[in-house]
């Protein structure tokens, strides 16, 4: 009896080592070339297995893997995958060079990561890890965490993180970060923080924080901070902050804010503010302030200067090439249409008549 019932349960249980042609997986059939061979330890597919069977339940320890099914648990490859690994692996993917499944969701471990369509869980990869489609969860990679399409979660790349897609979540790249489409949440790059698209959130780039569309949010650069059109919230810049279109609500820079249309809200920078079309708002500049059209207050040490302006100005050379409305104070006032007060050494209003045009002190027009 106790014969019958251990030879019974090693039948049951043990299924031993044979070549492709005797064994063959549901994956494998049609797949010539990958070899099946393996030993298992193991009550229909859970158990222990050493090889590449292609469905397992337990731990699988294999060689090299090819064309894998479906594997939940723990996942232990010895060498290089073959090529177009496939399948899902559901746990701990371990590789001691790199491990690879078409899916990987769960813990992967290993000089690199490789999920040839998505990654979802855990990813640390000594040198970097690879997503031929998405990264979701956490990746740390020595080097870089790569996807052809989304990055979602927290990622970190030594050098850098690069999503073929969106980026959204804790980005950060010890170069760069670099997303196709958008980059959201907190995108932090070492060098740049790059939005194919747009920037929104937290942006910090060493040099550069870049969004081709637009940028939102709070962005911090130590250069420059450059929109292809809108730039929007906070933006600090050691050098420019530069918009396409509008920058708006606080920008500050070290020697330019710039805005293809407009400069709303308040800008502050030791060199220009300037705009292709109006600057609205409190602009405050070392060197000066100019815009075809000027509302609210600019303040200047070198010049103002705009087509009309609305408010109050103040710097060494104040001018205005059409109506100028508001409180003018410097030491050259010249408005080519005074409607307020003008304060300085010498104060020009031409639509004046006669020796008004051109008074010290003080000149005015309420007209």
């Amino acid at each position: 009896m106790r014969t019958l019932a251990v030879a019974a349960a090693l039948s049951v249980a043990v299924h031993t080592a044979r070549p492709a042609h005797a064994q063959q997986d549901t994956a494998a059939r049609g797949r010539t070339g990958h070899p099946t061979w393996q030993l298992n330890l193991r009550a229909g597919e859970t158990g222990l297995s050493f090889g590449n069977s292609t469905r397992h339940n337990g731990l699988r320890l294999n060689l090299k893997d090819y064309a894998l099914e479906r594997i939940n648990g723990a996942n232990v490859t010895l060498w290089v995958p073959g090529k177009e690994v496939g399948g899902t692996v559901n746990g701990l993917a371990v590789g001691l060079v790199y491990p690879e499944a078409g899916r990987l969701n769960g813990i992967a471990l290993g000089p690199g990561i490789v999920a040839e369509d998505r990654l979802a869980g855990i990813g640390l990869g000594i040198l970097g890890t690879v997503s031929g489609g998405d990264v979701y969860g956490i990746s740390l990679s020595g080097l870089a965490t790569v996807a052809a399409r989304d990055v979602a979660g927290l990622h970190a790349g030594g050098l850098a993180v690069v999503a073929g897609g969106d980026a959204s979540g804790l980005t950060v790249g010890g170069l760069a970060v670099v997303a196709s489409r958008s980059a959201h949440g907190i995108t932090i790059g070492g060098l740049a923080a790059v939005g194919g698209t747009s920037l929104r959130g937290l942006n910090i780039g060493g040099l550069a924080a870049v969004g081709t569309e637009d940028v939102r949010g709070l962005s911090l650069a130590g250069l420059a901070v450059v929109s292809g059109a809108e730039a929007q919230g906070v933006q600090v810049a050691g050098l420019a902050a530069v918009a396409g279109g509008t920058i708006r609500w606080v920008s500050v820079a070290g020697l330019g804010v710039v805005g293809g249309n407009s400069v709303q809200g308040l800008a502050a920078t030791l060199g220009g503010v300037g705009a292709g079309e109006d600057i609205t708002g409190l602009a405050v500049a070392g060197f000066r302030v100019k815009a075809p059209r000027t509302v609210g207050a600019t303040l200047a040490v070198g010049y103002t200067q705009s087509d009309a302006h609305t408010g109050f100005a103040t710097a060494i050379y104040n001018e205005t090439r059409g109506p100028f409305r508001g409180l003018a104070i410097g030491l050259v006032n010249n408005a080519r249409e005074l409607h307020g007060v003008q304060v300085g050494i010498i104060n020009i209003a031409r639509n004046n008549r006669g020796l008004a045009k051109v008074l010290p002190l003080v000149n005015l027009h309420f007209e």
